[in-house]
Formats: structure tokens, C-alpha cells, sequence
């Protein structure tokens, strides 16, 4: 059960950061191809953490090459989820990073490559635009049911 509950954490980060199943599959196996390749050894306890780091720097890669903010599919995608994608890709990863994969700000810093001011910076704008928006969709929603 442990491996099942690792393996659901490896794909939530990634889901999570892309916004799309398909994109978070094929990610999740570039990042994991890249450690393979690069000779890696790590123990299980680290793996977590340098696979965000990996699929992070994917993540930043692909939405330069294709001048991207937002991930694809947003039609079928839930409120929170499409909330998360129309955040800026640095800010996106820090909420996920931190409130919804859990790791702490040391780690998040890690992961982002920024030193911990910088991806705390990312964090706090990151949840007060994260915030505002739900709150403009909750309020526009309650406006259409009167």
C-alpha cells in the first residue's frame, strides 16, 4: 500500500503542475528518464524530492518553448484546477509544492531552484491571486443563482 500511496504523490505533482493527465503521464516519465540517464543513485527517501525537482524544471522548460502560462485541456478541468493553471508557472509551483503536495518551504526552495526568500515570494503571490480568483468564481456563481 505504501508504493501505491508514492506513486499517487509522483502523479499529483505532476497532474497538479501541468493541469492535464496526458501531459502529467509524459512528464512524469521524461523526469523519470532523466534521472535513469543521468546515472542517478538515490535512496528512496530523496527520490521524492529530486523528482519534483526534475519535473519542475520540465515543467518551467516546456512552458518557455511554447510561450505557455496556462496548461491545455481547461475545458474538462475542475475549478481548483483550472484556478492553478492561470497562475504564473514559478507561483503555481509553489502552491502545489506546498499545499497540496506538502513539502516544506526548505524543499519547495530546492525543488524550485530559488533560494527560500525568493520561492516564499513566489508562494505568498501565489495564494493571494489563487485566493481572489476562487473568490471572484464563488461570488459570480452565487450572482447567476439570483
Amino acid at each position: 500500500m505504501k508504493d501505491n500511496t508514492y506513486a499517487v504523490k509522483l502523479y499529483n505533482l505532476t497532474y497538479r503542475l501541468t493541469g492535464n493527465g496526458k501531459d502529467a503521464e509524459e512528464l512524469s516519465l521524461m523526469a523519470v528518464d532523466e534521472m535513469l540517464s543521468q546515472g542517478m543513485s538515490i535512496n528512496r527517501e530523496d527520490f521524492l524530492l529530486i523528482f519534483a525537482r526534475e519535473v519542475a524544471r520540465l515543467v518551467q522548460d516546456r512552458c518557455k518553448q511554447e510561450n505557455l502560462q496556462c496548461p491545455a485541456d481547461l475545458d474538462r478541468t475542475p475549478h481548483l484546477q483550472l484556478t492553478l493553471n492561470s497562475l504564473p508557472v514559478k507561483e503555481r509551483m509553489a502552491v502545489v509544492l506546498r499545499d497540496i503536495c506538502g513539502f516544506s518551504c526548505a524543499e519547495m526552495a530546492f525543488i524550485m531552484g530559488e533560494n527560500n526568500q525568493e520561492a516564499y515570494k513566489h508562494l505568498s503571490m501565489g495564494r493571494l491571486k489563487l485566493c481572489k480568483t476562487l473568490k471572484e468564481k464563488r461570488l459570480k456563481s452565487i450572482l447567476v443563482k439570483l
